[in-house]
């Protein structure tokens, strides 16, 4: 098949075998089905990948990602100091959720060795245990470098949303990607 499963009404989860394109030709929505990795020769401006899913968010993950990062802030560790912070439980921190951007280019193989060249986020809503967050790509510029016609640099604009459609992160992404062979 080529959607594994429809998570929201407009939303696909891709389960590596076709990807949707879509972008806008005068008044006419366009889309092409690819598999990934995508050819970043094919792609241009205004082009959009929806739905790209993240991977589990676990109190163990966070727990770790802390640990890992020393980013040992009591609210993502400890329900009683989240709550203390106006938190219901737990929250994830912004790097983490940010992290969950490339987590879902690399688990998603939309390019072929992406590299990441420049980031940049805004946290708007916070990240809970067991959230589902859903990742929206535009494609804001395409072009090939200067040294090598097989790699091309690709600026993506990124929102996140979480399963109750809200907004918890947007962002964007600068990516080294060469075509396939």
């Amino acid at each position: 098949t080529l959607w594994s499963r429809i998570v929201y009404p407009w939303i696909f989860y891709w389960d590596g075998i076709a990807m949707r394109i879509e972008w806008e030709d005068g008044d006419n929505e366009q889309f092409m089905e690819v598999s990934p990795p995508l050819d970043p020769a094919i792609l241009h401006e205004g082009m959009r990948i929806r739905g790209l899913r993240a991977g589990d968010i676990s109190r163990w993950r966070i727990s770790e990602f802390c640990f890992t990062t020393g980013d040992i802030n009591l609210i993502h560790i400890c329900d009683e100091d989240a709550q203390r912070a106006d938190f219901p439980r737990v929250v994830a921190p912004g790097r983490f959720t940010g992290s969950l951007i490339e987590g879902a280019i690399y688990a998603h193989r939309i390019f072929l060795h992406p590299i990441l060249f420049n980031s940049s986020e805004t946290y708007e809503n916070p990240v809970f245990p067991q959230d589902k967050i859903s990742f929206n790509f535009l494609i804001a510029a395409v072009r090939k470098t200067s040294k090598n016609p097989r790699k091309y640099v690709v600026q993506l604009r990124v929102t996140g949303i979480n399963q109750h459609d809200i907004i918890v992160i947007r962002g964007s992404r600068t990516l080294l990607v060469q075509r396939p062979q």
